[in-house]
């Protein structure tokens, strides 16, 4: 049973061959942008991805953690569910997800080599 959990908790490793109309590019900058946010927000997330929508929860377990979520007004009431946490180089890790209920798929929000996109993933139920 342990081995499973370590297992389960050890880093994913960014998917190698992902086409490029399933990921969009994003900025960490845009991202931290939405953690400025006040209850609604704008924002440009790629060229190809605007964001619309209200702030309907932020948490914060401490200055280094801190949750976003975001219900969408232009997709659908899909929301948008960020976390920030503190490296301890002092940089900011960005995870997350953009999901609507009873869609086949969503968006998963990945780092790799200090770029961050949102990749198209099939949600389960």
């Amino acid at each position: 049973m342990l081995s499973v959990l370590l297992l389960s908790a050890q880093e994913k490793p960014f998917p190698q061959n992902i086409p490029f109309n399933t990921k969009m590019e994003i900025s960490s900058a845009s991202l931290e942008k939405l953690f400025h946010a006040t209850a609604t927000c704008t924002l440009q997330l790629t060229p190809a991805l605007t964001l619309t929508g209200t702030v309907q929860n932020r948490t914060g377990q401490s200055h280094s953690v801190v949750s976003l979520l975001i219900k969408t007004e232009n997709m659908q009431g899909a929301m948008l569910s960020l976390s920030r946490s503190l490296r301890s180089d002092g940089s900011w890790l960005y995870t997350g997800h953009l999901l609507k209920l009873h869609e086949p798929d969503g968006m998963l929000l990945v780092e790799k080599d200090g770029q961050y996109y949102f990749i198209r993933t099939e949600q389960k139920f």
